[in-house]
């Protein structure tokens, strides 16, 4: 969706040659997800895993309508 202050564009016909400009202001890493597995009675049949998802902080700067490169 742009909008441009006079006219409001939105969805797929309108909008084929978009381009949306952003800078990467951080990197960082979520909360540790642990997921541990047991069966019981299956001798040491134990699974743990986890692992830490990454984020990015993204500013969108410009959306520009229209090919630009």
């Amino acid at each position: 969706m742009i909008n441009d202050g006079k006219k409001i564009s939105i969805g797929s016909p309108n909008l084929n040659d978009c381009t949306v400009k952003a800078e990467v202001i951080s990197e960082t890493k979520g909360p540790k997800v642990v997921a541990f597995k047991y069966r019981r009675r299956k001798g040491s049949s134990k699974k743990k895993h986890g692992h830490r998802q990454k984020y990015s902080k993204v500013k969108i700067t410009e959306i520009v309508q229209g090919k630009s490169k």
